[in-house]
């Protein structure tokens, strides 16, 4: 499935359950980090963030970015963020909340795929001046 597939969001339950997807296969990877970072990740985004999952019970945020847009960043792993491409699967919420997983900013057409350049941004702001410099 290519990236333009992946905008008609029929690979999202239409229930409260969940669905397990292999990143890369559907037009995306993620960028996947606790919410203690994401949280701010998020408020530096403000309206450009994408879609945005939440994971309750593992305190983690994941964005959908474009397939290998994430390739060559170079970022700290003392902070726990992680770049999940191909080879990784995650769980994909469905449209009704649960109560460990949901949609934190809901998938819409024309938000789906957060631009990696912004997120990038967003996290190296998010970290700090020491950590963008390095």
């Amino acid at each position: 499935m290519n990236q333009s597939q992946a905008f008609d969001l029929d690979w999202i339950p239409r229930t409260a359950g969940v669905r397990n997807a292999h990143c890369g296969a559907i037009g995306w990877h993620v960028v996947r980090m606790p919410s203690s970072w994401g949280r701010r990740v998020l408020d530096e985004l403000g309206k450009a963030t994408g879609a945005v999952v939440e994971e309750q019970h593992t305190r983690r945020m994941y964005w959908l970015i474009p397939n290998d847009s994430a390739a060559n960043w170079q970022l700290p792993l003392v902070h726990g963020i992680e770049i999940l491409d191909d080879g990784h699967q995650v769980l994909i919420p469905g449209t009704l909340r649960e109560t460990a997983l949901w949609w934190l900013v809901p998938p819409r057409p024309h938000r789906l795929l957060t631009d990696p350049d912004a997120l990038l941004a967003a996290i190296l702001a998010a970290l700090g001046p020491r950590v963008a410099a390095s």
